[in-house]
């Protein structure tokens, strides 16, 4: 009965510890200690801090660039105009200006919109194979998850400023070791299978695991699962771009 009481006191202890977990502490500990992390997030999910991180992240990193974005930008809508695309000589700059506002907006807008959507789907994959958790907080581990993306904006922001082009390809994926093929879908994928985009679906395995209940190789599946369709859909996507230019 003693021992048992130990035990108890024990596990409140802990309890409180993980709820203490300071607000530093837990955007490091997404790089450092994510298992930690995800169980406080687990226990005390919050979502505020991404919905005002995510996109703020989004538009340092674009700010951080905008000369080699804006020429991006311009060159695209060249070759638009160049595959039939009808915009009069003396709107082109308006149609500049705005283009490159609506890309600025719409990227920090829509970065938003894809975790919140991405984590409905994932909360709904989750139920479908009987795991535990409700939405808040499959919302905070993929939210709190996105810390990652501030190192990979880093490394391209660094990589634009250097090479003076704006490139959506990041030199951390492993299309840096094939030659340049846009348009093509292997190309595509390629670009995709980044060090940080398998490091955020890393710990968002870890995430997963903590709120479902789920057997950990379960939960590592249906990430993995989503990672390997996205990887897909980036191939598709890639493919598709290069046929409207």
């Amino acid at each position: 009965m003693e021992e048992n009481t130990q035990v108890s006191v024990s596990g409140a202890v802990s309890l409180t510890q993980s709820s203490q977990m300071s607000f530093i502490k837990r955007v490091a500990g997404v790089l450092f200690w994510p298992g930690k992390t995800m169980d406080n997030l687990a226990e005390r999910p919050r979502i505020a801090f991404p919905f005002i991180f995510l996109p703020i992240v989004q538009l340092a990193a674009i700010f951080a660039m905008f000369p080699m974005y804006r020429e991006f930008v311009r060159i695209s809508t060249e070759k638009l105009i160049a595959n039939g695309l009808e915009i009069p000589a003396d709107t082109l700059e308006t149609t500049l200006n705005v283009s490159t506002v609506s890309g600025i907006i719409g990227g920090a807008i829509g970065v938003v919109i894809s975790w919140v959507l991405g984590s409905l789907i994932l909360w709904g994959i989750i139920k479908l194979f009987k795991g535990q958790g409700y939405f808040k907080q499959i919302l905070s581990i993929t939210g709190y998850a996105g810390v990652i993306t501030v190192l990979s904006a880093v490394v391209q922001v660094i990589q634009t400023n250097i090479a003076g082009v704006y490139d959506n390809m990041s030199y951390t994926s492993i299309a840096v070791l094939m030659p340049r093929m846009d348009g093509n879908f292997i190309f595509g994928m390629a670009k995709f299978l980044d060090v940080f985009s398998i490091w955020h679906y890393a710990v968002i395995a870890i995430g997963v695991a903590t709120v479902s209940k789920l057997p950990k190789k379960k939960a590592y599946l249906i990430v993995g699962a989503i990672f390997v369709i996205q990887l897909l859909y980036a191939g598709v996507t890639e493919f598709r771009i290069a046929g409207l230019m």
